[in-house]
């Protein structure tokens, strides 16, 4: 008899307000574990661990706040610079990728999954889809992301263009290959979507 075959390994990437967390939301309740590349960086930015040390000592303890590293100062201060932003980037992206491992081993023999989910932005520019064994990416008209962007963050378009500036576009990420998954429709619409293509990551 073989042994327990461990779990799919799926990565969920796209565009600024895409839908990518309410893909990963839909899957979740269909029985995916699921990881978050955002949600990891909001542990690790804290001055208790290793990784928040570093980044309070390469940015200056002034970006604490009440005990805690000011995100969204550290935002302001190095999104203009691109070499600060790489030179945090270079503490932080390691130990992120490190945690979803740490995740997806804990977790990988697990029968209660149906496969593991992590949901990263910036998972091609990184060169991390080679951890995966499937990439979802999630896409969506220009124009409708940065509605979404401007309804959930509020902020302007102008943040929303500097933020994309940051990734591949669109057309270049659907061309890697993996499931592509249209979002320009209603919540129903996406969820429909997410149920045909369940089979394939089975």
């Amino acid at each position: 008899m073989g042994g327990v075959l461990a779990l799919k390994k799926i990565a969920v990437t796209g565009g600024l307000a895409s839908g990518k967390t309410t893909v990963c939301s839909y899957l979740k309740e269909l029985g995916a574990y699921v990881v978050s590349a955002d949600e990891i960086v909001h542990r690790l930015l804290s001055p208790e661990t290793e990784v928040g040390k570093k980044v309070v000592a390469y940015l200056g303890l002034n970006h604490l706040k009440r005990g805690k590293i000011d995100r969204k100062e550290i935002a302001e201060l190095v999104f203009p610079d691109i070499e600060k932003l790489k030179g945090l980037e270079k503490l932080i992206h390691p130990a992120v990728l490190s945690e979803i491992e740490r995740a997806y081993n804990r977790i990988k023999n697990q029968k209660e999954y149906s496969f593991f989910l992590a949901e990263i932005p910036l998972l091609y520019e990184l060169g991390w889809e080679s951890f995966f064994d499937e990439v979802i990416t999630v896409v969506a008209q220009d124009a409708l992301c940065k509605e979404r962007y401007q309804k959930m963050a509020a902020k302007g378009r102008e943040d929303f263009e500097k933020r994309m500036a940051r990734q591949m576009t669109l057309k270049e990420k659907k061309k890697r290959g993996g499931i592509c998954i249209e979002n320009d429709g209603t919540l129903e619409q996406l969820k429909q979507k997410i149920l045909e293509i369940l089979f394939k990551l089975r």
